[in-house]
């Protein structure tokens, strides 16, 4: 309460006693075993208020202390199925990362995901892509795709999950930034559009409603359209499919926001 009453320096200081009795109850594993609901908005609202994790994650086989992945994804084969797109200089943690979403996601469209399985889902996923160590070489192509696809894959899951307990707002705006400026260097080496830039800016489109990037983000969505041919919707969702798109009906938000793009466009 005192931080959506923007109270943000007490609320933090809630969030450190938090912590500590996490920590005497043994970690936030062995809280969520006891209590699992009380563990889940623990978790999340610390992640929300300080803008970064403040615990740890378990492996993809659901081993150490920390954040448990869901079944479906400790059950994904040691090696999932190969990423339908193509990006070569993709870095090795984050595409295993996506992999592994990517076959969850594939999975749940036939045996469906429960609300709680999509917010343990999105909460595993994010605290393990900010958990991932910095990139050391910032002006290789490598790490810039890398770094964008982290940051709209965090994106993503906070759009598609929708807000509970606090707003993530600002946390979102900070990483839709973060993507933008990504987003220019890759324009700027000339790299070209294809499946994995349109996502990109597709994610990027929702995210920064309501923020200063947006107008950014619509140019680039027309821009798009002339370069990839897009004429529909369902030409848009057909090459957002082949990066990362699950079925739900907070997934709306981007029909409606291409739609305008579309209109203006055709």
């Amino acid at each position: 309460m005192k931080h959506g009453k923007g109270n943000f320096q007490i609320s933090k200081l809630h969030i450190t006693g938090i912590i500590r009795m996490v920590k005497m109850r043994g970690g936030i594993n062995e809280l969520k075993l006891a209590s699992p609901l009380t563990a889940r908005m623990v978790a999340w609202v610390c992640l929300v208020v300080t803008g970064s994790p403040q615990f740890p994650v378990q492996d993809d086989d659901g081993c150490g202390d920390g954040l448990s992945p869901i079944p479906q994804w400790r059950s994904t084969p040691i090696e999932p199925e190969p990423l339908s797109i193509q990006v070569p200089d993709l870095e090795t943690q984050t595409k295993s990362i996506l992999a592994r979403l990517n076959q969850v996601v594939r999975e749940s469209q036939t045996s469906g995901l429960s609300t709680t399985d999509l917010h343990d889902l999105t909460c595993y996923v994010i605290h393990r892509l900010l958990l991932l160590p910095c990139l050391t070489d910032q002006y290789s192509q490598s790490t810039t795709i890398s770094e964008c696809i982290r940051h709209a894959m965090i994106l993503y899951m906070f759009i598609i999950h929708g807000p509970t307990y606090f707003p993530h707002t600002a946390m979102m705006n900070g990483i839709t930034l973060q993507l933008r400026n990504g987003l220019e260097v890759l324009f700027a080496t000339g790299r070209e559009y294809d499946e994995v830039l349109l996502w990109l800016v597709s994610v990027g489109l929702v995210a920064s409603v309501d923020t200063t990037e947006h107008r950014w983000f619509r140019t680039r969505a027309a821009q798009s359209t002339l370069l990839l041919g897009l004429y529909t919707w369902e030409d848009v969702l057909a090459q957002m499919r082949v990066v990362l798109w699950l079925d739900t009906p907070l997934g709306s938000s981007f029909w409606r926001k291409w739609e305008e793009i579309l209109f203006n466009t055709n």
